[in-house]
């Protein structure tokens, strides 16, 4: 979700709205642009995604793999990852794209394709979850090249939960 682009759903705006008066954060909304050639312009994008089960947590062996598996998405796609970040909770990266690559068609790769992998080689987060997403419905996604502050990842994963129906009962979980 871009939180001023024409195709986010009012919904989704309401959302970003809440985000920022509830944490008293100012984000920086413009894009980032840096010249690569002269046919070719760089957007990064600052991505976060939880897992659509809290008790599917992102420790040990999945974050190698998570790693590659993005890594591997990056190369495939001309996209460049220039952060990865793996709490228990969430999964935060950052990506220098091209242009012509929206927010929405990215996050729809990266999650598909991860998620695919992770039921393939960890089949226990499968017998669970019977989608076929591993990730929670929503996703965070702000055009700059700095991480996303705790407390906007906080509020953020305390809304999804509770759009799902799952108390947040941990203020302090990240």
């Amino acid at each position: 979700m871009v939180p001023n682009s024409p195709n986010t759903s009012e919904k989704h705006r309401q959302l970003f709205r809440s985000l920022f008066e509830r944490t008293n954060l100012q984000v920086d909304q413009d894009f980032e642009f840096s010249r690569i050639d002269n046919n070719t312009y760089d957007l990064s994008y600052a991505c976060l995604l939880i897992p659509r089960f809290t008790n599917h947590l992102l420790v040990g062996d999945i974050t190698s793999f998570l790693q590659m598996w993005l890594q591997n998405l990056c190369i495939s796609y001309d996209w460049r990852l220039d952060y990865i970040d793996f709490q228990p909770t969430y999964f935060h990266w950052i990506m220098r794209v091209q242009m012509t690559d929206a927010p929405a068609r990215i996050i729809k790769i990266v999650k598909s394709n991860l998620s695919k992998q992770i039921f393939e080689e960890f089949p226990r987060f499968k017998k669970e979850n019977q989608s076929n997403d591993f990730w929670a419905g929503p996703s965070l996604v702000l055009a700059g090249r700095q991480p996303h502050p705790d407390p906007l990842i906080r509020e953020f994963i305390r809304i999804t939960r509770e759009g799902q129906g799952i108390p947040f009962w941990n203020r302090d979980e990240k």
